[in-house]
């Protein structure tokens, strides 16, 4: 019984120790569509940013921009009735949900856009959860 113990206890100190991976997410988006596209579960940011611009390119959007990008993180977009452009809209990220990152996201719209109409167009978390 003793030596099964010590055996089970061997073993868990052996066994590796799992590493999360960072994982980044991006969001696209385009004003003159005003189609989006999100991705997550990426190993790199340049990844993640190139399949946002593809799912906002398949969504219909044209000229498709990244308006956000993540690293292990969560975040949201924002933009308003009039944002023509990403210095009129608001990104977040550095949140544990994407919820908690919708209001920094519509706050940064509306210092820079002023029309009181931000909304969320998207958000993510960059492991997906």
């Amino acid at each position: 019984m003793i030596r099964v113990a010590l055996i089970s206890v061997l073993a868990l100190v052996a066994a590796p120790v799992s590493v999360s991976a960072e994982t980044y997410g991006a969001i696209a988006y385009s004003f003159q569509s005003d189609k989006y596209g999100r991705a997550w579960n990426y190993g790199s940011r340049q990844e993640a940013e190139k399949a946002a611009i593809g799912f906002c390119k398949a969504a219909g959007g044209k000229r498709c921009k990244i308006g956000v990008w993540l690293q292990d993180t969560c975040g949201a977009f924002s933009v308003s009735e009039t944002s023509r452009n990403m210095k009129q809209a608001g990104s977040s990220w550095g949140f544990t949900s994407s919820n908690a990152a919708h209001g920094r996201a519509v706050q940064e719209c509306e210092a820079r856009d002023g029309a009181g109409t931000c909304h969320v167009v998207a958000s993510v978390c960059s492991n997906g959860k």
